[in-house]
């Protein structure tokens, strides 16, 4: 390993016997100077010959600022006089010898508490050098100043001459960091900017400074005899570009260093966004792609394979206006070229015919690269974007509106609060309203009075809750009694946030189905009604044997009356008050039965209410009790105890019962050897569905499955001269009383027909 010393020793001599003037040879002594003794004060002065005043080169910073002018006349020529060469002498025995000398001010000034040893060298030039070693000195300081003052007074020059080298002279003088080495690659000179920078960089030499593979490249300069240029190193925060010139044939190498620090990080930088911007490109979804000012692709992203199916290649040298629609090809090219041309900038949306012949919808924004000196258009780039599932969405979009606008439906929309945002014409025309709002209306209040409390409690808060609420309302507007019915579906939609955004409802107008419902269970009440009067002339006989009993019994108590009356002198007044009480009991029993008669076949509107179930049961019972006495029918009736009362009309549920009881009795008649035919009616309680049901089970043949099946179909009758329709209406009157009427076989033989109606509430329908 090379001692420094050694290399700095070799450096300095090297650049001394080099150097263009002899300021240049005092500084390259200084740096000896400093490399022996780091930690060593001084300060180093140098006068040119035609000069009277020394100048200061290197060491203590506060005495190298500019350069000392003549103040008073005084002169350093002086010190030639008064101090030897090569012989350090202290400051105050030259000061005391020279009282006027310029330069011993000044370090007096510099460092008034410090004393100086000077060393003096007279130059060959006639010029003179100085060394101020600041005390306390150091063990080899003042020798060291010495010899190199020796040193300065024994190489040649003249201040007039060139250097021995042509090349140092400009290396000397680069702004730039020089170095020169010999043939051997040793460093032979290092100019003031690259020690400089060295310095700066708080390096241990110049060498830090060089590429790492300086070695092999000095080699190759020296060998072939050819530069070297520009090989980059990073040193420190700086990078640096080294040029290798081999001079005098190879026997010298002259290196010259440029910061290139600012131009290679943009370079580096702007390659990195290129990089960046090359892989976005080759990476992105969207097709990229250049073109000439006549539309011809200059280069196509990769993006083509997957949106076109087509290679970047196939379309280069081809336009983009080949591969619009025929349709759209003319408009949309001269609109775009019209755009770049005004605006720079265009953006569009057509279709593209991509590798199997089909059409694309992209959108595609275009921006024109202009000529910076004539400002024409150059080129142009695209970005093109496959938008054909949006654009198939706004279609489907635009059709909803549309269908939204035609529709006879009802529909509507309201914000967060309430409040109406839009309505479409359907709306506009039942309820009212015209576009646009002349004030804030609620959705609920177009709701009708006796509609309003389910919309605003059920209704919304469901639809709120649950995203949808299905069911029938009334809506304020045009009709007889100011409202209509409708049958609506209120659904809440909300953003991606899961924040409420607006709610919509949907109402078809359902007063044609109110009327024709209407006219149905007017059309059911005359079938019924018919049915009632069919009834009741098939019960003729057992009406009239009902009838018969209470006015035989009357008659006969009349009769007896009247004997007793002619036959006593004094009438028993007891004895006839019993008679004519009989007679009241019989003609109230008659009266019953005509009133119980009338009711059930008047034709008055259905009447729904609450009907106790029990009292309805024994008055079909009584009603149809003959003809079950007549058939040989035993009815048992079990009501359970406090059995609530049901939703129903009690003159429809006595007609269902009657038609249920009867064909019971004609089924338990038509038995063959049952001795004992009987018919079991009772009901229970379900508190889980809150309804009633009636169960008729008799103990006939029953019916087989096919027929159960089939058991409500109309016309279809297991009886030869039954025409169908009694089972047929007893359902429908069921169920338009909200309840349900089923027939199954029963498991110990017979049928058995359930009738289930929902209990009645107090506060009105179940």
């Amino acid at each position: 390993m090379t001692n420094p010393i050694v290399s700095a020793l070799t450096r300095a001599f090297g650049a001394a016997a080099l150097a263009p003037d002899q300021r240049a040879r005092v500084l390259a002594m200084s740096r000896l100077l400093e490399a022996w003794c780091p930690d060593q004060a001084y300060a180093a002065f140098v006068r040119h010959p035609a000069g009277d005043l020394l100048q200061p080169v290197a060491g203590m910073r506060r005495l190298q600022h500019g350069q000392i002018r003549r103040t008073s006349g005084g002169s350093d020529q002086g010190l030639n006089e008064h101090l030897a060469t090569c012989t350090p002498t202290p400051l105050d025995t030259a000061a005391s010898r020279c009282p006027d000398t310029p330069v011993l001010a000044r370090l007096k000034a510099a460092a008034p508490d410090t004393q100086w040893q000077l060393v003096r060298a007279a130059l060959p030039d006639g010029g003179d050098a100085l060394f101020a070693i600041a005390e306390p000195v150091g063990a080899d300081a003042l020798a060291v100043a010495v010899m190199l003052a020796g040193v300065l007074q024994h190489i040649t020059g003249a201040p007039d001459d060139p250097p021995a080298l042509p090349e140092a002279s400009l290396l000397w003088r680069d702004p730039c960091p020089g170095l020169l080495f010999n043939g051997r690659g040793d460093l032979v000179l290092e100019n003031p900017a690259a020690s400089a920078l060295a310095s700066q960089l708080a390096l241990p030499g110049v060498h830090s400074l060089l590429p790492a593979n300086h070695g092999a490249l000095f080699r190759s300069a020296v060998q072939g005899v050819r530069s070297i240029a520009e090989v980059e190193t990073d040193v420190a925060d700086r990078i640096l570009l080294w040029t290798y010139i081999p001079v005098a044939d190879g026997r010298r190498v002259a290196l010259r260093g440029r910061d290139a620090t600012e131009q290679r990080r943009a370079a580096r930088w702007s390659s990195r966004v290129d990089r960046i911007h090359r892989l976005i490109t080759e990476n992105t979804t969207d097709l990229i792609s250049r073109h000439d000012r006549a539309g011809t692709f200059l280069y196509v992203s990769p993006a083509s394979l997957q949106l076109l199916g087509r290679m970047p290649g196939e379309l280069e040298g081809t336009t983009l206006s080949n591969l619009m629609a025929p349709a759209e090809r003319e408009q949309q090219d001269a609109d775009a070229k019209a755009a770049l041309v005004e605006r720079g900038f265009h953006t569009m949306t057509c279709r593209l015919r991509d590798a199997q012949g089909g059409y694309r919808w992209f959108e595609i924004a275009m921006r024109a690269i202009r000529d910076t000196y004539s400002g024409e258009i150059a080129e142009w780039v695209c970005i093109s974007r496959d938008v054909t599932k949006r654009h198939r969405a706004e279609e489907e979009t635009r059709r909803l509106a549309a269908i939204v606008a035609a529709t006879t439906d009802l529909v509507l929309f309201s914000d967060a609060r309430g409040s109406v945002l839009h309505f479409n014409r359907a709306a506009g025309d039942h309820l009212g309203l015209q576009h646009p709002l002349d004030s804030t209306i609620a959705v609920a209040d177009l709701v009708a009075g006796n509609s309003r409390e389910a919309f605003i409690q059920e209704a919304l808060p469901t639809a709120l809750r649950g995203g949808v609420w299905r069911g029938d309302l009334r809506l304020a507007g045009r009709g007889p009694d100011g409202s209509f019915p409708v049958s609506m579906v209120v659904m809440s939609h909300t953003g991606d946030d899961d924040a409420l955004q607006y709610v919509s409802v949907i109402a078809r107008d359902m007063s044609d189905r109110e009327m024709r419902e209407a006219q149905a269970r007017e059309h059911q009440d005359e079938l019924a009604h018919a049915a009632r009067l069919s009834t009741m002339g098939e019960l003729a006989s057992g009406i009239a044997h009902e009838m018969n009993q209470p006015l035989a019994s009357i008659m006969n108590y009349a009769r007896a009356c009247r004997n007793h009356l002619d036959r006593a002198d004094t009438p028993d007044r007891d004895h006839l008050q019993d008679g004519l009480k009989r007679i009241d009991d019989r003609a109230q029993h008659a009266a019953q039965v005509i009133q119980r008669l009338r009711a059930f076949i008047r034709k008055d509107r259905r009447q729904i209410t609450a009907v106790a179930v029990e009292p309805a049961v024994r008055s079909v019972i009584e009603m149809v009790a003959w003809e079950a006495r007549r058939s040989g029918v035993r009815i048992d009736w079990t009501p359970p105890p406090r059995l609530p009362p049901v939703v129903a009309d009690q003159v429809l549920l006595e007609q269902v019962l009657v038609n249920l009881i009867r064909n019971a009795i004609d089924a338990s008649r038509d038995q063959d050897g049952n001795h004992d035919p009987r018919i079991w009616i009772d009901a229970s309680h379900d508190d889980e569905a809150d309804t009633v049901t009636i169960h008729v089970r008799d103990n006939g043949p029953g019916l087989d499955a096919h027929a159960v099946e089939n058991l409500f179909e109309p016309f279809r009758s297991s009886k030869p001269e039954g025409v169908g329709l009694g089972l047929t209406i007893s359902r429908s009157i069921v169920e338009q009383l909200g309840g349900t009427l089923g027939g199954e076989a029963d498991v110990a033989g017979g049928m058995v027909f359930n009738v289930t109606l929902a209990v009645w509430t107090r506060g009105g329908e179940a």
